[in-house]
């Protein structure tokens, strides 16, 4: 069972990485839409594609390994309802931070080649949904893997 303890460990971190990573990006995003130039909107959305890169891929990669091999090694012929519900959710994060890397990208874009705010701003609310919904999401997968309850 030592195996599971670390693969548990492993999880957390996984865990701590992405929910982090999620919590900033949205502080971030904060700073960028009141950014007084498009200067600064550009740093600040560098360093939120380098927090994408860095710490929020390598999460989900961490997660998905990590409980996978729980799993695997636990031999569960059916799995539980709050598992099945975290697995379907977890996977409908990672197509979350797909689309949402795609969006943050044209965001940076935008402020790159120094476009009027409107437009910024335009683009921001249609990208809010995304994060705002992957960070619920992330709470529930959370609760559940926690409680197990489901």
């Amino acid at each position: 069972m030592d195996w599971f303890i670390e693969y548990k460990w492993l999880h957390i971190f996984g865990v701590c990485g992405m929910v982090g990573t999620t919590l900033c990006n949205g502080l971030l995003h904060r700073y960028a839409l009141v950014a007084k130039s498009s200067d600064e909107r550009r740093v600040v959305l560098n360093l939120v594609m380098h927090l994408n890169r860095l710490v929020m891929a390598p999460s989900f990669f961490l997660l998905i390994i990590s409980g996978g091999l729980m799993t695997y090694h636990l031999k569960i012929s059916t799995y539980p309802l709050w598992l099945s519900l975290s697995m379907v959710m977890t996977a409908v994060l990672v197509i979350a931070f797909i689309i949402g890397y795609v969006l943050e990208h044209k965001l940076l874009e935008l402020a790159i080649k120094s476009e009027p705010d409107i437009k910024y701003q335009r683009l921001f609310w249609q990208t809010a949904p995304v994060g705002i919904s992957a960070t619920i999401l992330s709470a529930i997968v959370i609760y559940l893997m926690i409680s197990k309850v489901g």
